[in-house]
């Protein structure tokens, strides 16, 4: 059963899940985060005016980190994004690394497969462009946003 998007805001369901590398700062993991793409200051701050709940959503916060790396990797993860998003004035309620329920999510990686189902090749389509990618090497998360976003950072 499909739950439409006015259902789960109905049921309480008023989150947006963000990711954080790639979709609100530029990839530079696991450096320090890159500049912000422009206007989600304001995006976000809307959102919350409209009542949502803006969480954070991110692999920096994963607990196997600190299994993998360290705890003062692990500790440095999340230590870089709470400065970078205070240093950009970036809004936001709090952070997790589970996927919650939520009204959407924004990724940077990801598909949305109610947008992709009904084309021709759905599901398959979707398995061959990975495929594809993968084998040439050619996967970017993301352009380089000054090719079609003009500016800088933040709101700029």
């Amino acid at each position: 059963m499909q739950v439409g998007y006015q259902k789960k805001w109905r049921a309480g369901i008023q989150k947006i899940l963000v990711d954080f590398d790639g979709t609100l700062a530029r990839m530079a993991w696991p450096e320090k985060p890159g500049l912000p793409y422009p206007f989600v200051v304001r995006a976000l701050t809307e959102l919350q005016e409209a009542g949502f709940e803006i969480v954070i959503f991110t692999s920096r916060l994963w607990r196997g980190w600190a299994e993998q790396q360290g705890a003062d990797f692990a500790k440095r993860q999340v230590d870089q994004m709470v400065e970078w998003l205070a240093e950009w004035g970036i809004p936001y309620d709090r952070m997790t690394a589970e996927k919650e329920p939520a009204f959407l999510m924004i990724d940077d990686r990801s598909f949305c497969i109610t947008d992709l189902a009904g084309q021709a090749g759905g599901w398959l389509g979707i398995k061959e462009q990975i495929l594809r990618e993968w084998e040439e090497g050619s996967y970017r998360p993301q352009s380089d946003p000054e090719e079609h976003l003009g500016g800088g950072g933040a709101d700029a």
